[in-house]
């Protein structure tokens, strides 16, 4: 299958993932800079299940008082605004697209990778000028989401193709000498799609941009934290990245942020993935594997 003829098939299909409606509701609510409490919590409770995961989120060890929350309205005040407003973004998605698992395909690692993706970038939020940390949470969740329109769209075979592949940066060149297009120009056609903000689209569509040889230096803060947390996140899930994209990419971190600032930051993402593991009710990442990150 061509390019264009890709292209054509996936703008015509009735069958590409949705965004549910709370997940577009909570991303519209992350470009208002007055968001207040009220306001999150009427769009969280119109969801029981996910204001549930909420609450849930909010007596969790890493939140939790002596007494028990037992409301919305307290869950946010307990967690603040904007990081619920990140939590419930990224709990949305993911549980709604997780219900749609249909093919022979590693659906596990793939969402392993989102999530820990997600987690990286939202803890390089302070050492990145970017405007909204949910903007880089749900760009780095998202940025693979072309796999899940591939696979709907080509089936079995787009499985076996990423079953094929020995690395991430194996599966882009894989996928453009098959379709003439990666799974990260697909994924910005579908957040096009959703109306997602077009500085999301960007960041996704871009989030191969580290792979390139030499690696793009035009990038938005945004475009570079969203590629580099998917570089960290492969690295450490897949533990099969190519070696030189890694050492280049990390290099290049440090250049930028410093050795403290990165070591702090990789110390902030292993602290948040037992909370992860948690929320979405998965394991990100095996003991053997936190070790050999530590």
């Amino acid at each position: 299958m061509n390019r264009q003829i890709l292209i054509d098939t996936i703008s015509a299909s009735s069958k590409l993932p949705v965004l549910p409606h709370s997940a577009t509701q909570l991303i519209a609510l992350a470009d208002d800079p007055s968001l207040y409490a009220a306001q999150l919590e009427a769009v969280i409770s119109g969801d029981p299940v996910l204001a549930a995961r909420i609450l849930h989120v909010s007596n969790s060890a890493m939140f939790a008082r002596r007494n028990e929350v037992t409301n919305l309205g307290a869950a946010i005040t307990l967690l603040g605004v904007r990081l619920t407003l990140d939590l419930a973004t990224g709990i949305a998605i993911v549980d709604s697209l997780r219900d749609t698992e249909k093919y022979e395909f590693d659906y596990d690692t793939f969402w392993r990778k989102s999530v820990l993706s997600a987690i990286a970038a939202n803890e390089m939020y302070g050492d990145l000028n970017v405007a909204s940390r949910g903007d880089l949470f749900v760009a780095a969740l998202l940025q693979d989401i072309g796999m899940l329109v591939l696979l709907t769209t080509i089936g079995p075979k787009y499985g076996q193709l990423v079953s094929s592949a020995r690395s991430h940066f194996d599966l882009v060149e894989l996928e453009l000498r098959a379709f003439g297009i990666d799974h990260a120009e697909i994924g910005a056609m579908l957040a096009q799609r959703w109306n997602l903000p077009v500085a999301l689209q960007e960041a996704i569509q871009a989030s191969h941009a580290l792979f390139a040889e030499p690696p793009a230096h035009d990038l938005s803060d945004l475009q570079y934290g969203v590629a580099f947390a998917g570089v960290l996140a492969e690295l450490w899930v897949i533990e099969e990245l190519d070696q030189d994209v890694s050492n280049r990419a990390i290099h290049e971190y440090l250049s930028k942020v410093g050795e403290e600032k990165y070591q702090n930051t990789i110390e902030s993402i292993l602290h948040a993935i037992p909370g992860a593991n948690n929320l979405f009710n998965m394991q990100l990442l095996s003991d053997e594997q936190m070790a050999s990150v530590a």
